[in-house]
């Protein structure tokens, strides 16, 4: 499975698009006080032990813990702040991202490199 790194700080941040120059990047954000946001972790999760899940990297934020840097991630990629929400970064910027119920498996797996764009 590959690892989920934490994003705590602006830092962090700047670390997770610093590696999207090298690979495809999946930032999940988080919400710990919400049952659809559980479910999607649970799908998050599941699909990063899939074989299809090697050619990202994994970063997630805690909605709840770190409001400020939630918000940041929005502001960044002016991308509207949902939760759970779900952005994949290529060389810096967002490529697609979904949230809710969209956040799944199949949609994971739908994610082909030369689609996404």
């Amino acid at each position: 499975m590959i690892p989920i790194v934490p994003i705590r700080t602006s830092a962090d941040l700047d670390e997770a698009v610093a590696a999207s120059r090298d690979k495809d990047v999946l930032v999940y954000k988080h919400s710990t006080r919400c049952s659809v946001s559980a479910w999607a972790q649970q799908e998050f999760t599941a699909f990063l032990g899939e074989p299809a899940a090697l050619r990202f990297a994994a970063f997630q934020v805690d909605v709840i813990a770190s409001k400020a840097l939630s918000q940041e991630v929005a502001t960044r990629f002016s991308v509207r702040h949902e939760s759970p929400q779900l952005l994949v970064l290529r060389d810096g910027r967002v490529i697609a991202h979904g949230s809710h119920d969209e956040i799944n498996r199949a949609f994971l797996r739908g994610l082909d490199p030369r689609k996404v764009a």
